[in-house]
């Protein structure tokens, strides 16, 4: 699902909703500069050749890490300058099978999209920030290619980095700490506190007190809440006595 509050939002002054053609027009105008969450690319993306790594897969990867943002092709990055794509040399199933093939945990709520006027066409991918991350980018090696290999690329301001050993390591920290906050939120949210005001259940007659039953006893209504849930709320006693069954018995035995 497109994110309705971007970079280009919040560059433009503009309320979140959906990102149209105008503010990318009108961003190009303004010459804005690439950040970390913000890439403008001139070329749409290409397989990889020499056992390079997947550039889209790279990119999304790498947005992903950090914290989500727009990949936008048919801007020049240099000059920026709009230039716009060719809509029909656009695969959008193909490069969704890229990111299913080479990035790992798979971003399931990345999304593809075209913007356009009456002449110019431009391909937006909203890459969203992601609690699976760090995400990883797989590739094969040049020489073997039943030998993997794997990256964990991402945005350093207007450029792509890759992260080091200790930057994985909390990054995965990051992730399970998340996770598990989300889990006790999720939990504490679940659990209820008893209804100490509810009324008693009503008792068989004869098995129990008749304070037991519901509305029997004055007593009862004026107890504190606590007392009362305590006392009358409890599970059913078990059955008197047989010296108890008698008819001068029935209904007072309190055990």
């Amino acid at each position: 699902m497109a994110r309705t509050w971007t970079r280009l939002h919040e560059h433009l002054g503009c309320p979140p909703g959906p990102l149209t053609f105008d503010m990318i027009r009108r961003a190009a105008e303004d010459r804005l500069q690439e950040t970390d969450d913000l890439d403008w690319k001139e070329h749409l993306p290409q397989p990889p050749r020499d056992g390079q790594w997947n550039e889209l897969a790279k990119d999304i990867s790498a947005m992903a890490n950090a914290r989500g943002g727009l990949l936008v092709f048919g801007m020049r990055d240099k000059t920026i300058e709009l230039v716009g794509i060719d809509p029909e040399a656009a695969h959008l199933q193909q490069y969704h099978q890229w990111v299913r093939n080479h990035v790992q945990p798979y971003l399931p709520d990345l999304d593809m999209y075209f913007r356009a006027d009456d002449t110019t066409t431009v391909l937006v991918v909203d890459v969203p920030a992601s609690e699976m991350a760090p995400h990883f980018v797989y590739g094969t090696a040049t020489k073997d290619k039943e030998q993997k290999a794997a990256v964990v690329p991402y945005r350093d301001t207007d450029h792509t980095a890759w992260m080091a050993e200790h930057q994985i390591e909390r990054a995965y920290r990051d992730r399970f700490t998340h996770a598990a906050r989300a889990e006790q939120d999720a939990s504490s949210t679940s659990t209820s506190p008893p209804d100490l005001t509810a009324r008693p259940r009503s008792r068989r007659r004869g098995s129990s007190s008749s304070v037991g039953r519901t509305g029997a006893c004055p007593t009862a209504r004026r107890l504190s809440p606590a007392i009362r849930h305590a006392r009358y709320c409890s599970p059913p006693r078990p059955d008197p006595p047989p010296c108890a069954t008698g008819p001068s018995y029935q209904g007072r035995w309190v055990g």
